[in-house]
């Protein structure tokens, strides 16, 4: 799964798994089925795993400061 291979927990993947789909189905109207639904997903899921993997960085630097 992506999410895992990105995110390398377990756990944090299936949270972006969960919230792509309710972002998914939150914005099913603006599907454009010229393309291919899973395209269409995985793009999302893919987004959010790298929002989830930048917001953790930034976190660790953070505190790292601290």
């Amino acid at each position: 799964l992506l999410t895992h291979r990105h995110r390398g927990n377990r756990a944090d993947a299936e949270d972006v798994v969960q919230e792509a789909l309710f972002r998914t189905y939150k914005n099913l109207q603006r599907y454009d089925p010229r393309y291919e639904f899973r395209v269409w997903f995985y793009t999302i899921a893919y987004r959010i795993s790298t929002d989830h993997l930048r917001r953790y960085q930034r976190d660790a630097r953070r505190m790292g400061e601290q």
